[in-house]
């Protein structure tokens, strides 16, 4: 019955309802773009020259130290890539380290691959090599997301962080099983 429908056109809470969602979609997408006009929700190469002007840019900004030919450098490229498309509240960056000995130095950086987690323009955590993602080469994307969760930059859905947490258990459960 369409007559059941309309009464529902003249319901005060249902419009307060719609409206509240609107705002909230435009507040959203309003964020977004501005996430997106300061770099955000890519991964990107920077030059030394551009460092402070893209670390200050932002509240929270993830850069990557590498060596092109260092392997596992190579591998923090590839889980960062995927990381940068899922959370644009981050900006993601990666600087050569052979072309930025300024900021190696100043950041004192002994160790390649170093990922360093500034918020406000301010170390606030960081990692070198991959003693932080479990010592191996193989490992999840959601384990390199979840530390970045743990450090404050990124926010990881409840559902994510239990099916990590399930594949986790899964394999200590396979491991204990090979001794």
């Amino acid at each position: 019955d369409d007559s059941d429908d309309d009464e529902f056109l003249d319901d005060k809470e249902l419009q307060d309802l719609q409206s509240k969602r609107l705002a909230d979609l435009q507040k959203k997408f309003a964020l977004e773009k501005q996430f997106q006009a300061q770099g955000h929700g890519e991964y990107r190469e920077i030059s030394e020259e551009d460092f402070l002007k893209e670390v200050c840019g932002s509240q929270w900004v993830v850069v990557h130290f590498y060596h092109h030919e260092f392997f596992r450098c190579k591998i923090v490229d590839k889980h960062l890539r995927i990381i940068a498309q899922k959370h644009l509240s981050c900006k993601w960056l990666t600087l050569n380290a052979e072309k930025a000995p300024f900021f190696v130095s100043k950041l004192a950086i002994q160790m390649l691959p170093t990922v360093i987690v500034f918020k406000d323009g301010v170390v606030h955590e960081q990692f070198s090599g991959f003693d932080e993602m479990g010592g191996k080469d193989e490992f999840r994307t959601e384990v390199m997301e979840h530390w970045f969760s743990k450090a404050g930059c990124v926010i990881m859905k409840k559902a994510d962080v239990n099916k990590m947490n399930e594949e986790s258990d899964d394999d200590d459960w396979n491991s204990d099983g090979d001794d």
